[in-house]
């Protein structure tokens, strides 16, 4: 209703500040709240829920926390199928954030069902912040040994990749360089990747 609304934008807004983010994630129930949030059926609510635990989860600290909750990272994977493109945005931006720098949830992410497919068909996208968002994602995901080989087995997505190294937006070339950087470190991805990448 009318209160998640104006909760979950309140918090979206405050996750903003970095020096803010800690003290929210720390508050008693403020996680277990945005994740009650996510489940609500209202579009604006929704987004700002999403948006807030992206903002959140710039914060290394606050990645354990907010992974640990089990609700977050399914729901995460199922938004980014949504019909709302800042709800998908925010959705493959959180997961990017949580996979950053931190194996647990690199591993946790990538063996969801649908995680690494749902990020692999935003790759198809013709919109820079969702590719932007994905390409983060799958290179922090890409990181890992086993989550390499997971990813090289959505060879379109690899394609992908290697197609936005020509985008106009430095933030998609850096993030695609960035996910087949990590992804040629996959034995069976290097030969395929030579040609691809040219």
């Amino acid at each position: 209703g009318e209160v998640q609304h104006h909760a979950a934008r309140a918090l979206a807004h405050l996750a903003w500040k970095a020096g803010l983010r800690s003290e929210i994630v720390g508050e008693r129930g403020a996680v277990a709240g945005l994740a009650r949030i996510l489940e609500s059926g209202d579009r604006e609510s929704l987004r700002y829920g999403v948006l807030a635990l992206a903002n959140l989860s710039c914060e290394t600290a606050n990645q354990q926390q907010i992974a640990a909750h089990e609700s977050v990272l399914p729901r995460m994977v199922s938004l980014l199928g949504a019909e709302d493109p800042e709800t998908v945005q925010y959705a493959a931006g959180t997961l990017a954030n949580l996979a950053f720098k931190n194996t647990a949830n690199q591993d946790k992410i990538a063996s969801l069902p649908n995680a690494v497919e749902g990020l692999s068909l935003l790759l198809l996208s013709s919109d820079a912040s969702t590719l932007r968002h994905a390409s983060r994602a799958i290179a922090n995901l890409a990181k890992g040994a086993a989550n390499r080989e997971k990813l090289s087995g959505h060879w379109p997505a690899v394609q992908a990749l290697a197609r936005q190294l020509g985008s106009e937006d430095v933030e998609v070339r850096r993030s695609a360089a960035l996910a087949l950087a990590n992804l040629a470190r996959h034995a069976a991805c290097q030969e395929r990747l030579c040609v691809e990448c040219g």
